[in-house]
């Protein structure tokens, strides 16, 4: 279990998951709270989901996140992704194989 309240904190690394450099925020209330139009009343739990993760917010006490799950979203890749990732994990010795049929 980890603890972050700044993205600098390691939560970025620890998922594996790349952040969008541009954004208008620092802590991983920020992040929930650009997802959200208005603030939700203390005590309430809600999910939502940016940059590729799901984040259930188990407590919010004084309009601040104070405990949250944090889960990486996996992506569904289409055939077209799948295809190609297995060209790019193919060796040279059996494109060259092909090449020659």
């Amino acid at each position: 279990m980890y603890s972050w309240r700044k993205i600098s904190g390691g939560f970025p690394e620890a998922l594996d998951i790349e952040l969008p450099e541009d954004m208008d925020y620092d802590t991983l209330g920020g992040m929930i709270f650009s997802c959200l139009r208005t603030i939700p009343a203390d005590g309430s739990e809600f999910d939502v989901e940016v940059n590729g993760l799901q984040i259930h917010v188990e407590k919010l006490e004084d309009q601040r996140v104070e405990t949250a799950l944090v889960k990486k979203l996996i992506v569904e890749k289409d055939e077209a992704e799948e295809d190609e990732e297995k060209e790019s994990r193919r060796g040279w010795w059996e494109k060259e194989k092909d090449e020659k049929k």
